[in-house]
């Protein structure tokens, strides 16, 4: 549904002139970006990031929010208010690294706001391993006389970089990697991990601390890692997985528990998100010390080795070579190639190991030795 809807906003961008704007921040490391009409919002990685202009909320890659928002519950009637519609925007400005957004919250019966809403989208850091984004949201109750119950609902529609489905585990304690969808009451663990494949095959992990030395997400009483387009509404209960996943934090999900502010009263919510573990300091996992990952520096000297060897090799290969030698070169030309890959350390050693073995048969045939 989501990939449909995309493909439509961009059939209307090209039928219809631009209506909208954004607010745009980034320390090179990340991108976020808030839209000027709705409020929806995204986050994606920036020029000097590993796995540079991709997503870590959908949509972040190409600059396009609009599947990541804020809700607020009120009771005891149970109203429902969503960014873009009964939470309406009324400013959105830029300042250094940090988006912020004015909103007010409007019934349907109208009148004036009955609840207003700051929120504050901010970058930190200045190198990778220091840089992780922030996102506040305060609420004041505008009235004179009358308190306010209400609940709010933060939902994030992640995505690592092209993939859309996610598999996710918790840190501290830490559980065993899993696509299923599933919900906490108060958190307890440190931090949730989610990433596109286990490592060490996965482009990165995108980290949502909640008990970090650095900074901790506020505890919110419900935490639902779920299907996306039913997590960030009342009243979701995750069942399934293996399927296009996001996050909602929710504070007051019920009356018993609603967060109740006295006439001109204000409370406060954080939540932070990273791709690098260390600029939140969140432990590392040692399961896959183990794995060809930690061999990458040795492998990539075996490459630059082999590679010498071959460019020697064909500086003795005659001007006609046999069918025979023909072949042997193509082999080598095909495994080298599989080995220059490194997105899959197991299969690029095994395309290595092949390559030195036909040039070993190589460098017999030609009666020479390029290994020496």
């Amino acid at each position: 549904m989501k990939k449909y809807i995309a493909i439509t906003l961009v059939a209307l961008m090209v039928l219809l002139p631009a209506v909208s704007a954004l607010q745009t921040v980034s320390n090179g490391y990340y991108n976020v970006y808030v839209d000027d009409t709705d409020g929806h919002f995204t986050v994606g990685t920036g020029s000097l990031h590993p796995t540079p202009n991709t997503n870590v909320l959908y949509g972040g890659g190409s600059s396009l929010p609009g599947t990541s928002f804020f809700s607020v519950r009120t009771y005891p009637d149970n109203a429902e208010y969503y960014a873009g519609s009964a939470i309406e925007l009324i400013s959105n400005n830029t300042s250094g690294n940090v988006i912020t957004s004015q909103y007010e919250v409007i019934p349907a019966a109208g009148g004036g706001s009955i609840l207003d809403i700051e929120r504050e989208h901010e970058i930190h850091g200045t190198t990778l391993n220091s840089s992780y984004i922030s996102i506040s949201t305060t609420f004041t109750n505008p009235s004179s006389s009358d308190d306010i119950s209400f609940g709010y609902l933060e939902m994030w529609d992640l995505m690592i970089a092209l993939n859309d489905e996610a598999i996710s585990r918790t840190i501290q304690p830490t559980t065993a990697w899993s696509g299923m969808f599933k919900s906490w009451n108060t958190p307890s663990f440190v931090a949730l991990e989610v990433t596109d494949v286990a490592p060490p095959l996965s482009t990165f992990s995108i980290y949502v601390p909640f008990n970090s030395t650095v900074a901790s997400s506020s505890m919110p009483d419900v935490f639902i890692y779920g299907e996306w387009s039913s997590v960030g509404y009342w009243g979701y209960v995750p069942s399934g997985g293996n399927d296009d996943s996001g996050v909602a934090f929710i504070y007051g999900p019920d009356s018993d528990n609603a967060i109740t502010l006295a006439p001109g009263g204000s409370i406060s919510f954080t939540q932070y998100i990273t791709t690098s573990a260390e600029s939140m300091n969140i432990p590392a996992v040692h399961e896959n010390d183990w794995s060809p990952v930690s061999l990458l520096p040795l492998y990539r000297t075996n490459l630059a080795s082999a590679t010498e060897r071959w460019s020697c090799i064909q500086e003795s290969l005659p001007e006609d070579p046999s069918e025979e030698m023909t072949a042997l070169i193509d082999e080598v030309s095909t495994f080298m190639g599989g080995a220059t890959s490194l997105s899959n350390p197991v299969y690029a050693s095994g395309q290595l190991g092949r390559a030195l073995a036909v040039m070993n048969e190589i460098e017999e045939g030609l009666g020479i030795d390029c290994n020496a």
